[in-house]
């Protein structure tokens, strides 16, 4: 029987890696089952008997030996030691007799070490907890763990809130053992790798912003909206204003979604709701998300809205939308609320305009250039498929996601080929790190969950990055110094469009912030909440447009190419450009930007090397 499952997406031939085993001179038998019982969720588990006594070192070989032949998400996560394989009467494997991995047979690449100091105590205690494993230690590395990245917000979450430290998701993934991460939260250089300022760029005006103070109670003092953004608090707020998680969750929101901005556009005005919640806090209690989303809602109905669009990283929580629609019919208010829309469709079309003004701001023709698509998910070949659709074809596309083994890459691969591009296509399947070879390209366009994953020092000098990931794929300090000291890259976020014309923007602050801004840095509060008066964000605009044109509708679950494609030309249709470029609040300089111009114009013959 050839057994064939599904992993995060991917379809695995569990014979496959059965045999790659088998290749190895110690391994006398094996067989490879996906559990869906383990801490960290489902994953693949090698059984295998050995033809000798087993060890650590033997272990690694193995492992490598796999990780030599197969791509990395068949590489399986457990690995179990047994004396014999289980057999049915008939002389068969039987794989329901199969035990579940445990702490005492889980291969490790290394011999046990306990926690040694205070902060390895507390993060090993959460690692035990959270992998239902209580023989943890230091040495043990979280991937080779079986953790994924929505584990990893988990953890992250519990270690940040037991050390009091707002610590970013990049470090996690840059030193996944615990010695070594604890080792860096301990260390001077984590200060100040979470404290640097970004360099300054480009100066806003602020006439188009006002504030004032009022409390939800006082409801009949905000504007009638017409539609909504929901959000939820960006960790920036807690490290720009001192306050705990907690401070602002039952202070500053009183545990409730709070009305935080409003919009004044052409179209009607957005209301901007904040839930009562943190980023990576999402990722943990499903029951809890459901409550405060459906609180939301209710508040954006009596708000006057009638749609409603879902920022960030929202959708992803929600399987896109749809369990949002499924907890409204539960209730029986799908009709009391508003309509809801992932707004995702608009965001693609929003990523291609991004694309465009980085390529009109630098003077490079698409035609010429080399381009890395980063992430290729619903989102990224969407992205990929619209870009195809709308702009001259590059001369090559290199494809990567840590994600997608090979052959799905190969499918990618086929897609565009029958849909008539004639450049060159390289694909890159990856484990932890990008391939070098997706450095090669001009032009990076990611959209991926993966912090920190493009690495600015391997960045060509004359590359252009549109980044449309959470958090950020790349260190915007270290990009933004490179931009202005150097002037051989620029970036820009992929999320923006501009409108034209200046959009007023009233912020709405609860009364206990008067007491609380006064232990607030003023100029960290700005730098999270200037933006250039023109320009918005494509997930909150999709609120408003929704359901504006018969081509523009709510976007729900999986998306396709033509919906992407109707709101693309809806929004050219509106006149909106693509934004300055800009990542995080931080503007790159009209100065860096003709410095980038003229190192690629007089050095393009390499460039196109």
């Amino acid at each position: 029987i050839d057994f064939q499952t599904k992993l995060r997406g991917f379809r695995i031939e569990l014979g496959e890696i059965e045999c790659a085993l088998i290749e190895h001179e110690e391994v006398s038998s094996s067989v490879v089952v996906k559990r869906d019982d383990l801490p960290g969720g489902e994953a693949l588990v090698a059984y295998f008997v050995l033809e000798s006594d087993f060890s650590n070192d033997l272990l690694n070989s193995i492992k490598e030996h796999l990780r030599d032949r197969l791509p990395g998400v068949m590489v399986p996560t457990y690995f179990v030691n047994l004396e014999s394989l289980p057999l049915t009467p008939n002389k068969k494997i039987d794989r329901t007799a199969l035990p579940a991995p445990e702490s005492g047979n889980i291969g490790s690449n290394h011999d046990f070490i306990p926690p040694r100091t205070i902060t390895e105590t507390i993060i090993t205690e959460i690692f035990s907890d959270a992998f239902d494993n209580p023989a943890v230690g230091i040495k043990d590395n979280f991937f080779d763990m079986g953790g994924d990245s929505l584990l990893a917000v988990r953890i992250i979450s519990r270690i940040s809130n037991a050390l009091d430290k707002e610590i970013p998701l990049e470090v996690f993934f840059r030193f996944p053992t615990i010695e070594k991460f604890a080792q860096f939260v301990d260390s001077p250089a984590f200060i100040e790798n979470v404290s640097e300022p970004l360099p300054v760029g480009e100066d806003l005006d602020t006439e188009y912003l006002s504030f004032q103070f009022i409390d939800n109670e006082g409801k009949e003092s905000f504007p009638n909206l017409d539609a909504v953004a929901l959000s939820y608090i960006p960790e920036s707020f807690m490290q720009v204003t001192g306050l705990s998680k907690a401070e602002l969750v039952n202070d500053w929101f009183g545990n409730k979604a709070r009305l935080t901005n409003s919009y004044r556009t052409e179209w009607g005005t957005i209301g901007l709701v904040m839930l009562p919640i943190a980023e990576a806090d999402l990722y943990n209690d499903p029951n809890s998300i459901r409550s405060i989303i459906m609180d939301g809602l209710r508040l954006s109905a009596e708000l006057g809205a009638s749609k409603v669009s879902l920022t960030g990283i929202l959708p992803l929580v929600t399987q896109d939308g749809l369990d949002v629609i499924n907890w409204m019919r539960e209730n029986d208010e799908e009709v009391n609320l508003p309509i809801v829309t992932t707004g995702n469709a608009t965001r693609c079309a929003t990523i291609i305009k991004s694309v465009e003004g980085i390529l009109a701001r630098s003077g490079s023709d698409m035609s010429e250039l080399r381009v890395s698509f980063i992430g290729l998910g619903s989102m990224g070949m969407s992205t990929l498929d619209l870009m195809l659709d709308v702009l001259p074809h590059p001369r090559g596309i290199i494809m990567s996601d840590l994600y997608q083994q090979e052959d799905r890459l190969k499918e990618f691969q086929d897609q565009l080929l029958a849909s008539g591009f004639a450049g060159e296509i390289d694909i890159c399947s990856c484990d932890t790190k990008l391939s070098d070879k997706v450095y090669e390209a001009e032009l990076i366009i990611a959209v991926s969950n993966i912090p920190n994953i493009i690495d600015i020092n391997k960045v060509r000098s004359g590359t252009m990055i549109v980044d449309y990931s959470f958090p950020s794929s790349f260190s915007v300090i270290d990009a933004a110094r490179r931009a202005e000291q150097n002037g051989d890259l620029i970036f820009t976020s992929g999320g923006q469009l501009c409108l034209g014309q200046p959009i007023e923007e009233i912020i709405y602050l609860p009364r206990v912030a008067q007491e609380m801004l006064e232990i607030i840095n003023p100029e960290k509060m700005q730098s999270i909440i200037i933006r250039d008066s023109r320009e918005m964000t494509g997930c909150i605009l999709a609120s408003i447009f929704t359901e504006m044109d018969s081509g523009v509708g709510v976007t729900l679950g999986k998306f396709t190419g033509a919906e992407a494609l109707s709101h693309y030309k809806f929004i050219n249709g509106l006149g909106l450009g693509p934004a300055r470029l800009q990542m995080q609040n931080y503007f790159v300089s009209d100065e860096a930007v003709e410095s980038f111009r003229g190192q690629s114009n007089s050095g393009s013959a390499s460039i196109k090397g």
